[in-house]
């Protein structure tokens, strides 16, 4: 039987490195490549392996993880932080063509990348959300929120 090989991105992330861990207890029998933007990411050590990659956002970045996962026989891709998934979504055909990969519906990632969308849906959904204050004056949040408060 083929041994999986196992990409997680942004292992220098708690996301990224909690979901090595997370492989490491429940299938110790996988091959785990680990790849993030700076050399000391602290997942790196629970990897088998370990590769420095360019930013997302990066024009590089597309044929870079491609080549990655050639080379390292990759069977399945995780991506472990946000900037990741959504620059996977641009090209997931390419990658579904050389490995599976963990990521939600295109219509789910465009949705998370707009967090007013987000609420909107959240809401017109009738789930609980944080109330917005976004149109109330700076007088109204203070009155709202007490002092001092933090606004996003």
């Amino acid at each position: 039987m083929k041994k999986h090989n196992i990409l997680v991105t942004g292992v220098g992330a708690i996301i990224g490195y909690g979901i090595v861990r997370a492989l490491r207890d429940a299938r110790p029998d996988v091959r785990i490549t680990g790849m993030d933007m700076f050399h000391e990411a602290a997942g790196r050590r629970w990897c088998d392996d370990f590769t420095v990659t360019p930013p997302a956002a990066s024009s590089e970045y597309p044929d870079f993880l491609m080549s990655l996962i050639k080379e390292k026989d990759i069977t399945l891709v995780i991506p472990g932080i946000e900037q990741e998934v959504s620059r996977m979504n641009s090209f997931r055909g390419r990658l579904e063509e050389v490995a599976r990969v963990s990521l939600n519906t295109p219509e789910l990632i465009a949705l998370s990348d707009d967090k007013w969308a987000q609420f909107e849906a959240v809401s017109a959904a009738g789930l609980p959300v944080i109330k917005s204050l976004q149109s109330q004056s700076y007088e109204e949040c203070a009155d709202s929120l007490g002092m001092p408060f933090v606004a996003k």
